[in-house]
């Protein structure tokens, strides 16, 4: 078999994948719920609606999204209220 008809590498593959996670995926990837998700401020997107994990990794620790909802399954509104109580606070920071 020719390189030209091989498939790309397994990890090319992952990779386009991880650039393109629906809300459902990205909800499980942080522990909240996909309704949790849509609802958070400043979620970054890409221009289809879909999310690119390493941008969401990137946001999401930078908000404690992790640390504060990463297990409680709050909904949005009140993960972004205590996010913003916590940043008031000092505790949380870009």
């Amino acid at each position: 078999m020719s390189k030209k008809n091989s498939p790309p590498p397994l990890g090319t593959l992952q990779v386009a994948a991880m650039k393109r996670l629906n809300q459902v995926v990205s909800a499980w990837m942080l522990g909240i719920t996909a309704r949790a998700l849509r609802d958070l401020p400043d979620v970054p997107r890409n221009r289809d609606g879909s999310y690119n994990a390493r941008e969401l990794v990137k946001w999401a620790r930078s908000k404690a999204v992790l640390d504060v909802a990463g297990s409680t399954n709050l909904p949005g509104s009140e993960i972004a209220s205590i996010i913003d109580h916590a940043g008031r606070q000092g505790e949380v920071g870009p």
